[in-house]
């Protein structure tokens, strides 16, 4: 397993870069072990890696799939503070998350900052917005 392969790693002495950290977060995010993903996410400046827009996509979208959109807005914004863009994947999460609590304007907010960043956002944007308005009858 993940967890075995990066203790044995990190018992040989081989320090982990971000991107093998990144893999460990993106593994863990995937397979819904969120508390995992952020116990190697805290660990990072330990291994003298920086934080990148990567590290926070997995763990914001992993978040929102987990229904924890409080933990996912909290890292939002230390993404932002930290310089990093969010990714189509960040946004379309945060968006979600938000749009399914039922903050419309918060997700049309969100939905403007990905145009105003990214550019035009892609089709599952609109579409969750749209599905998520429509469901609630506005």
């Amino acid at each position: 397993n993940m967890q075995a392969l990066f203790k044995k790693m990190v018992n040989a002495n081989i320090s982990p870069d971000i991107f093998t950290l990144n893999i460990l977060i993106k593994g863990y995010a995937k397979s819904l072990h969120m508390n995992d993903a952020l116990r190697i996410f805290h660990q990072i400046d330990l291994y003298g890696c920086t934080l990148n827009a990567h590290t926070f996509n997995y763990l914001i979208k992993g978040l929102y799939l987990q229904s924890r959109t409080i933990n996912a807005m909290e890292l939002y914004q230390e993404m932002i503070s930290n310089g990093c863009t969010p990714s189509n994947m960040a946004y379309n999460s945060i968006v979600n998350s938000v749009s399914l609590t039922g903050d419309f304007h918060e997700a049309i907010r969100f939905l403007t900052e990905m145009v105003d960043k990214l550019g035009v956002p892609d089709f599952i944007t609109y579409k969750t917005v749209v599905d998520r308005l429509y469901r609630e009858g506005k």
